[in-house]
């Protein structure tokens, strides 16, 4: 069983608020008045009077402190962070590269494009935090790989690394041999992705540099679409998905 079967374990205070359900019901209802009972009229009443500005807003606003939310659940999940603790947390924050490495994250939990995202970055911090551990070039990586990922993307990673897990024969890390999406399509049972949405997510997972490709040259593919190499960035992207996937979440925390 792959792990993008149930990737989304622990996570089900995620489910979208009552709240916010009904500001989507004003939206919808605003969005058509807008389009077909009376376009003008709505125009006139200018841009933030709207109804459908002001429910935009509030979902805007709803679903960002919803993320910042599931930031903080997994962040105090991943750690127990003590009174004692609290000297040597300072000293690590007074460093600035340590204290801007903090805010990125935060940043990208709150602007990323998944609520799952945004807890595995709270994962991501915590573990920082407790380990105190000096920045690194693949801190960068995980972070903004996750800033920009939907959860298809992390599905997709996720159901294509444990094939390579499962056999390894069919991937050579060392030779640099490559593999193509297109290639691997019949080996997985009832997916749910298609082939082009991998391929994409795949270019996507390039482009922040989770996944490599190979050198290019005789005999070889390169960066052709849909081909790739694992490396020791996607294999620590990885981890720290799976290891957040394996959180059991508190709940005496305040929401």
């Amino acid at each position: 069983m792959y792990i993008f079967g149930n990737y989304n374990s622990g996570m089900d205070f995620l489910e979208i608020p009552p709240e916010i359900m009904d500001e989507l019901k004003i939206m919808k209802d605003s969005f058509m008045e807008l389009i077909i009972d009376s376009p003008g009229e709505f125009i006139e009443m200018g841009f933030e009077m709207s109804p459908l500005f002001n429910s935009c807003k509030k979902i805007w606003t709803s679903m960002n402190e919803l993320k910042f939310k599931a930031f903080l659940k997994f962040m105090y999940s991943n750690s127990t962070f003590k009174e004692s603790d609290r000297q040597k947390m300072y000293g690590y924050l007074e460093n600035p590269k340590n204290c801007i490495l903090i805010s990125e994250i935060i940043d990208s939990a709150i602007n990323s494009k998944s609520l799952r995202c945004s807890a595995i970055l709270g994962y991501y911090a915590g573990k920082i935090l407790s380990e105190q551990k000096p920045v690194e070039y693949k801190d960068h990586l995980v972070i903004n790989g996750l800033r920009v990922m939907f959860d298809e993307d992390l599905e997709i990673f996720c159901g294509v690394y444990e094939y390579y897990l499962k056999y390894p024969d069919n991937y050579k890390h060392n030779d640099c041999s490559f593999a193509r999406i297109s290639d691997m399509m019949d080996n997985f049972d009832n997916p749910s992705f298609t082939q082009s949405d991998a391929e994409i997510s795949f270019e996507k997972l390039k482009g922040v540099q989770l996944v490599g490709y190979d050198m290019g040259g005789t005999n070889s593919v390169g960066n052709a679409w849909g081909s790739f190499l694992f490396n020791k960035y996607s294999d620590y992207f990885y981890e720290i998905v799976k290891e957040s996937n394996q959180l059991s979440i508190p709940t005496n925390l305040k929401t």
